[in-house]
């Protein structure tokens, strides 16, 4: 027994150090300032809100009023728990390749936050977190993404505010397979054929096998009386 826990002391020993020497093993500086490096940046999260701003309008059309939706959403990107001075994080957007630092100095308690006024498409965030001590400064330390998803127009028809199909959600983060209104009326035919279908098969499913179904019933009653005696029967015991 001596010797399996020792040689399970030993492994852990070595695997800690595996792991310290991943960390660290990026950056030049010595150990005590990589580990200062490698908790600064442990906290570190990414996230966003969508404030909705939308409006409604009106428009006439042969003397009748109609009223319409204008799109307009905000992506507040927020950067959390950066409240140490050993590290900054370089925010790269993909999609225009615009790049910004954020360090520590900048931020409110902690928490940086910009906005992403395009909704009209989905595209990647990368969150580069880096040293900001000398002699490493700029070293990359790791790296954080966050897929920014796009508004999806095809989610206020009627039909969606009762389904919860991929296509019907506000904000997807890829592409649909379609890309307009015919596309749409026949992915939706295509779904109700295939629920109407389920639909068909589930009653069949239960006219055929009636007689197993209410034996299944019949035989879950029984089992739950029985527990149900065992219970009590074991909650006197207990009292006994």
């Amino acid at each position: 027994m001596k010797r399996i826990n020792l040689f399970k002391f030993f492994f852990i020993l070595v695997l800690f150090w595996l792991f310290r020497f991943t960390e660290v093993g990026a950056l030049s500086c010595n150990s005590t300032k990589n580990a200062k490096i490698i908790k600064a940046s442990n906290n570190i999260r990414v996230n966003y809100e969508v404030k909705d701003n939308s409006r409604l309008e009106n428009l006439k059309v042969n003397n009748k009023t109609t009223n319409y939706v204008v799109p307009d959403f905000v992506f507040e990107i927020s950067i959390y728990n950066l409240v140490s001075e050993d590290v900054y994080i370089r925010v790269t957007n993909e999609k225009t390749n615009k790049i910004f630092d954020v360090s520590s100095d900048i931020t409110n308690d902690g928490v940086y936050t910009f906005k992403d006024y395009d909704f009209s498409d989905f595209y990647d965030y990368k969150f580069e977190i880096n040293s900001a001590i000398k002699p490493c400064t700029g070293e990359k330390v790791k790296t954080l993404t966050l897929k920014k998803p796009k508004y999806n127009v095809f989610s206020e028809y009627d039909y969606c505010k009762e389904n919860k199909s991929y296509f019907c959600k506000k904000f997807i983060t890829s592409n649909l397979s379609f890309s307009d209104e015919q596309g749409f009326f026949k992915q939706i035919n295509v779904n109700q054929v295939k629920s109407e279908k389920n639909d068909k098969s589930f009653i069949e499913s239960l006219k055929q096998n009636r007689n197993i179904l209410l034996i299944s019933i019949a035989g879950s009653a029984v089992l739950a009386v029985v527990i149900i005696v065992i219970i009590k029967f074991r909650s006197r015991g207990d009292k006994l």
